[in-house]
C-alpha cells in the first residue's frame, strides 16, 4: 500500500450532500451520540456503525469573529463566521448572511446551503425580513 493510499474520507460524504443542497451530521446508530464533524467511529462509545442524518438547519449562534482581510476572490469584505449549534446537537461553521455586522451569541439561525458560493453553508437571522431558510 502506497503513502498516498486513500483508506476512508468519510468527508466525501458530507461534501456530497451539500451538493445534493443538504446539511448532514453523523448519528451512532449504538449509543445516539449525533456527531460533527464527519469522523470514522464515535467519541462516546467507539463504535464504528453511523447513520447520515439531516439537519432541519436552525439553531443558535454559539460564537462568531468578523473577518476584516484581503479576501479570495467571490468573498466580499469583511464578512462574518458564524458558529452555530443546530437543534440536533452539532456544531457547523457557516457565513452570516445578513445586514447585520454582528450577531450576538444566542441570535437564533437557519442554515441555507449554496454549493456553487466559496462558503457553501451560510445562516441568517430568522428574524430578517425578505429572507428564508434553504435557497
Amino acid at each position: 500500500m502506497g503513502a498516498c493510499t486513500k483508506l476512508r474520507d468519510d468527508t466525501d460524504l458530507f461534501w456530497s450532500g451539500l451538493q445534493e443542497g443538504r446539511l448532514l451530521f453523523q448519528q451512532c446508530r449504538d449509543c445516539g451520540l449525533a456527531r460533527f464533524p464527519f469522523r470514522m467511529s464515535c467519541a462516546g462509545c467507539g463504535s464504528v456503525e453511523n447513520d447520515l442524518v439531516e439537519s432541519v438547519g436552525g439553531g443558535v449562534v454559539y460564537s462568531c469573529t468578523r473577518v476584516e482581510r484581503p479576501l479570495p476572490p467571490g468573498f466580499s469584505e469583511p464578512y462574518t463566521v458564524v458558529l452555530v449549534e443546530v437543534e440536533e446537537g452539532v456544531r457547523f461553521l457557516g457565513l452570516y448572511d445578513s445586514e447585520q455586522e454582528m450577531p450576538e451569541i444566542g441570535t437564533r439561525v437557519q442554515a441555507y446551503v449554496n454549493p456553487e458560493n466559496g462558503a457553501p453553508v451560510s445562516f441568517r437571522a430568522e428574524s430578517e425580513p425578505g429572507k428564508s431558510g434553504n435557497g
